[in-house]
């Protein structure tokens, strides 16, 4: 992993003044929703001046950016995965992404449509190439690393991570009670391992998954994973 520690320039109070406004605008948007909150609520809120917010965050967007930065940070840095095979090693990591997030599932679901529409400050924008890729190997680390790898090792593990998009949406959306349905879901993910394995032997399958996995970058992703690593 790379190493994360304080931005050169910054000095601790800068630091705690920035977290400070930080916290407040994520309770904002949790409480208020992202289109009523101002920034210039939340420095009023903080008790501090526009022009020092505007320093840390000039938009709404970077709080969001910010967020995503901090929570695919505690993600990768408090995955621990076990010595097994590759679907196992998937649904774990699937899990575990979940557990980060379920205390901002609220703040989540309020700022969705800019992590997912908004091409300069969401989630599959170029300035959020840094947090994705951070997540991003962590799936290919869970396939490629897996007690018996299969083949198309590297492709398999960006699709888990395209995957696991589709599963924080089903989870954000998920009204069951405990959202019980995302747990069946992965339940029913795990239950599919014994029998994806043989599929990709199957003629023809790699050259698909390779396939499938350009069709994601090339309809989704400004900075596209490199080719030629499926194996």
């Amino acid at each position: 992993m790379t190493a994360r520690g304080r931005p050169p320039g910054r000095t601790e109070k800068g630091e705690a003044s920035r977290a400070a406004l930080y916290a407040t605008a994520v309770k904002r948007f949790t409480e208020d929703g992202y289109e009523a909150t101002t920034l210039r609520g939340i420095a009023r809120e903080a008790g501090v001046s526009p022009a020092l917010l505007y320093k840390y965050f000039p938009s709404k967007q970077a709080v969001v950016m910010a967020l995503y930065d901090d929570l695919s940070a505690r993600f990768a840095d408090g995955l621990a995965l076990p010595e097994a095979g590759w679907t196992v090693r998937v649904v774990t990591t699937l899990r575990f992404s979940l557990e980060v997030l379920v205390p901002h599932r609220a703040t989540l679901a309020t700022v969705l449509p800019v992590l997912l529409t908004d091409r300069e400050h969401g989630l599959l924008s170029r300035g959020a190439f840094a947090s994705r890729d951070r997540v991003r190997a962590c799936y290919v680390e869970a396939v490629a690393g897996s007690a018996h790898p299969p083949s198309h090792a590297v492709v398999l593990g960006r699709l888990a991570y395209f995957l696991q998009l589709g599963v924080l949406l089903w989870w954000l959306l998920d009204r069951s009670p405990d959202q019980r349905a995302t747990e069946g879901l992965l339940g029913m993910l795990e239950g599919l391992g014994p029998a994806l394995g043989p599929m990709l032997w199957i003629p023809g399958v790699g050259g698909t998954l390779e396939r499938l996995d350009t069709l994601v970058a090339d309809a989704l992703y400004d900075d596209p994973p490199p080719r030629g690593t499926g194996s």
